[in-house]
């Protein structure tokens, strides 16, 4: 896999890397807070290879996969109950896929 093709400009060359790193990321949000990044790490390693997991905030994390193919999958996993809550999975070029039941 090749990286992104840069131009030699560092803050052009900066905002190319992050848009890629961006299409490569999902957040995960509502998390408990006994919820470690390991188990983070254990639900989207089944989705593909991941390259970082980290913790965005007490309740929520982010997923850096190696690929932007493992994107779309991993939103799928948005409903996924880890410590007696519900995770919602989003990614800021998907949007988020709302796995909750629909009343009605």
């Amino acid at each position: 896999m090749s990286g992104p093709v840069t131009n030699g400009n560092d803050e052009e060359d900066s905002e190319v890397l992050n848009e890629e790193v961006a299409q490569r990321t999902v957040t995960v949000s509502n998390l408990h807070n006994l919820v470690t990044l390991g188990k983070v790490k254990d639900l989207f390693s089944q989705v593909g290879e991941i390259e970082i997991v980290y913790r965005a905030s007490k309740t929520a994390a982010s997923v850096v996969f190696a690929d932007k193919m493992h994107v779309q999958p991993a939103l799928l996993k948005s409903g996924t109950v880890l410590e007696g809550e519900s995770i919602v999975v989003s990614s800021l070029t998907e949007g988020t896929v709302d796995m909750s039941p629909i009343d009605g």
